[in-house]
């Protein structure tokens, strides 16, 4: 069975794809980091409390990205402690090694690493809690920073020369903040017109009422199932049925019913069809099926299976609608056109010898 456009598989965040391969790959990178910092720190000879500090991180790391893996819904969690952990410990190490008592403020290779807090916010999280997560852990940066300002122990000197590796830190940060809040700005945009792409171009080849595909989809289909049939030397069959006295159903019952017997023959035809066949409505009460490897005989025997299938369905109030079907077989010199003109004569004979019948 056939649909105009496959039916999007974006869930109710549809980023949620995208923000889980990011976050999967930061969790494997930052494994893989882990592993390699801590290989060198321990031909490095750092100290004990730095490689149990690596160690611990690359379990954590590992552990996410298992959670990630084994668990698809674990996203947000696991999104939302990366960062956490991942902020509070960046946060704790950079007041260590800034605030610590008689120590000269040192900016070491941890450092390049604080940024990737704001990174996961973008990634993990809603767009107004990534800014507001963000900004908590750059004022959580900037109170450190006033703490060593107010109580620093160390000579004015000393601390005055600290205040331009301070600044280079703050300056560089709100940098990153603001690169990273505009690049999710932009993603978002890009995803909104993506999503309103798919469902312009969904709405141009469904039909509104049944769900199934519109007469241009089909058009499309038959262009190119025909050509393909003519080129490899396949069958390739066309099946077109109207639904026989439907305008006096409109006339006695009126619209409402004449829908709900339009919806309902185009669900009944849908589930009786192999998943290859491509079914639509062509307009009216007329639809099209098209039958991809299937000659004249057996597309005459889809017609009838399918002519049985409707009469013996009662509609409400309209009770049971039958059609009339036409069936032609796609010949080396048919067009689009053609096939489909000869299909069409079919049911129309069908419909003059006394309707509710399949002719070829």
């Amino acid at each position: 069975m056939s649909a105009a456009l496959p039916t999007s598989t974006l869930s109710l965040d549809p980023a949620a794809p995208i923000r889980r391969a990011a976050l999967t790959t930061m969790l494997l990178l930052s494994v893989l980091t882990a592993v390699l910092t801590l290989a060198f720190a321990v031909t490095a000879s750092w100290s004990h409390q730095d490689t149990v500090g690596l160690a611990l991180l690359g379990v954590w790391d590992l552990g996410l990205l298992l959670a990630l893996r084994l668990w698809p819904g674990s996203l947000r969690t696991v999104g939302y402690l990366f960062f956490v952990v991942g902020a509070v410990v960046g946060v704790m190490k950079f007041a260590w090694s800034v605030l610590a008592p008689g120590q000269v403020p040192y900016f070491g290779p941890y450092a390049y690493w604080l940024p990737l807090s704001y990174l996961v916010a973008v990634v993990v999280l809603p767009p107004r809690a990534a800014l507001l997560s963000s900004l908590a852990v750059y004022a959580a940066f900037l109170a450190v920073g006033g703490v060593f300002a107010f109580y620093s122990d160390l000579p004015v000197a000393v601390t005055k020369g600290a205040i331009s590796g301070f600044l280079q830190f703050y300056l560089s940060h709100a940098v990153y903040l603001s690169v990273y809040a505009m690049l999710a700005y932009l993603c978002r945009q890009y995803l909104r017109a993506v999503i309103q792409a798919e469902q312009q171009a969904q709405t141009a080849f469904e039909d509104v009422l049944t769900g199934l595909p519109n007469r241009r989809q089909l058009n499309l289909w038959l262009e190119a199932d025909l050509a393909r049939a003519q080129v490899y030397g396949e069958p390739f069959s066309l099946v077109v049925f109207d639904l026989d006295h439907f305008k006096q159903i409109n006339d006695s019952f009126g619209h409402e019913t004449g829908d709900v017997v339009l919806r309902t023959t185009a669900s009944t035809v849908k589930r009786a069809l192999r998943d290859d066949s491509r079914f639509g409505r062509w307009g009216g009460e007329e639809f099209v099926l098209l039958l991809p490897k299937t000659d004249l005989e057996g597309a005459r025997r889809v017609a009838q299976r399918l002519d049985q299938l409707l009469r013996s369905e009662s509609h409400p109030r309209a009770g049971v609608v039958s059609a009339s079907f036409g069936v032609a077989q796609a010949t080396v010199d048919d067009t689009p056109s053609s096939l489909f003109a000869r299909a069409d004569a079919a049911m129309y004979s069908a419909k003059q010898a006394g309707r509710a019948r399949v002719h070829v």
